[in-house]
């Protein structure tokens, strides 16, 4: 799976590939001591090895994991999209990166190439297999055909999170225009695939006369909750990016008056427009309404408060409403700056209120 930048990912930091950290979770440790166990209990029939081999296996998975997150690296980077991570975990793995200069085309060849690249591994090792097709050689590149081989049809299916979503996503946006439309439809597509997991895990042995299996179900819920909540997340996100589709920042925005930081309070026009403080010392400065004790006199930088360097975004009037989300996610109001200057300001109350007014 690949995501733009979700939080910090905690495990064991393994290697820097082209200055991209790469992690390993936790939970992968878990995920290795299933695969062994469940593997190395079938194949100790076959050969003395076999818990050695299910070690092997969960190797196999961990590399094939890697590799497809890498590919999605490579793949961003290669547009110049900031990667942040890759990390592989008991779920896979996911490549964090930043959205933006994502486009359809660039979000499809992003998405494509971690199944594309399992793919590959799978193709060589069955070439492989063709001259070594016995012993311990065979099972492992056994092993490398069909993990690489479910891991790239699986993340193929249409739904979100998975990479097929993001594919569909990406095909319903070029043909629409709206990124939006497309998180929805693949995010039905992502609870759609969970459901179908629990039939197959649940009601299909029961129809079929027999009692499901407990791993089955337990590695079947885990999956499914995982999928569904992303694929719920997606559309939440997809919902609200609709309503900021074809809106401008300039449509929210609210302007500014710059003062300098020994303006009497008396001296403001005090109204709709928000107060920002040039200090030579102290950088950009929110200042607040005064309560009505303060003597008039008062120097506004008295009543004022530092902005974030975080809550500072380069955005021109025209630019895409969705494009200074983060930054309100983050700090709550944010100041607009285009060439320089400083030109207006939006909070998330402003922007809440300005997505329930009609479009002009």
């Amino acid at each position: 799976m690949s995501a733009p930048q979700p939080p910090a990912a905690p495990g064991l930091r393994i290697a820097t590939i082209g200055g991209v950290p790469v992690h390993l979770g936790w939970s992968w440790f878990l995920l290795a001591a299933v695969i062994t166990f469940v593997f190395g209990r079938q194949l100790s029939e076959s050969t003395s090895a076999g818990y050695l081999i299910g070690v092997g296996y969960a190797l196999v998975l961990l590399v094939a994991v890697l590799v497809h997150e890498g590919a999605h690296a490579l793949a961003a980077r290669s547009f110049g999209i900031t990667v942040h991570r890759v990390v592989a975990d008991f779920l896979g793995g996911h490549t964090a990166f930043e959205s933006a200069g994502l486009s359809a085309g660039r979000s499809a060849v992003i998405a494509a190439a971690g199944p594309g690249a399992n793919l590959a591994l799978a193709l060589g090792a069955w070439l492989a297999h063709l001259v070594v097709a016995d012993g311990v050689a065979g099972l492992v590149l056994s092993g490398i055909i069909w993990i690489n081989g479910l891991l790239a049809v699986f993340n193929l299916l249409p739904a979100l999170p998975l990479d097929g979503g993001q594919l569909l996503e990406a095909g319903v946006w070029g043909a629409t225009g709206r990124r939006s439309s497309g998180m929805v439809i693949a995010g039905w597509g992502g609870r759609i695939l969970t459901v179908g997991l629990a039939y197959w895990v649940l009601v299909r042995p029961v129809l079929a006369g027999q009692s499901p299996s407990m791993f089955s179900v337990a590695w079947g819920l885990l999956l499914g909750s995982v999928i569904w909540r992303g694929a719920s997340r997606s559309i939440a996100v997809g919902r609200v990016r609709g309503l900021m589709e074809g809106r401008s920042v300039r449509s929210v925005a609210t302007p500014v008056i710059l003062v300098p930081p020994h303006t009497p309070v008396s001296e403001i026009a005090w109204g709709s427009a928000a107060v920002l403080v040039l200090d030579p010392s102290l950088g950009l400065l929110w200042a607040g309404h005064p309560a009505p004790e303060v003597p008039a006199a008062t120097p506004v930088s008295a009543v004022s408060s530092p902005v974030p360097a975080t809550a500072v975004v380069t955005a021109g009037p025209e630019a895409d409403l969705w494009s200074i989300v983060p930054a309100i996610q983050s700090t709550g109001t944010v100041v607009l700056v285009d060439s320089g200057q400083v030109w207006g300001a939006v909070t998330t109350s402003g922007l809440n209120e300005a997505l329930v007014r009609p479009r002009a």
